[in-house]
């Protein structure tokens, strides 16, 4: 079993998420939305573990220009 099982979101949470971006979606798209949830929350769960601390706390157009071009990665 899945250390995320019983983490899924209701329909009425998707929805909510859904209103709160200025999405209407029917109930078809909402069932759609909770399976894909489901099916990559663990990938979702890994991706969000990761630190983001890509650019240094003094963050200036060179710096960012620099970390763009260098495909996420500073020299």
């Amino acid at each position: 079993m899945s250390d995320t099982a019983g983490k899924e979101p209701t329909l009425a949470t998707l929805r909510a998420i859904a209103a709160d971006r200025g999405i209407e979606l029917d109930d078809s798209q909402l069932e759609a939305a909770r399976t894909m949830h489901a099916k990559f929350r663990g990938e979702l769960d890994r991706l969000r573990a990761v630190r983001l601390d890509y650019l240094p706390p003094y963050i200036e157009p060179a710096t960012a220009l620099q970390w763009i071009e260098n495909g996420g990665r500073l020299p």
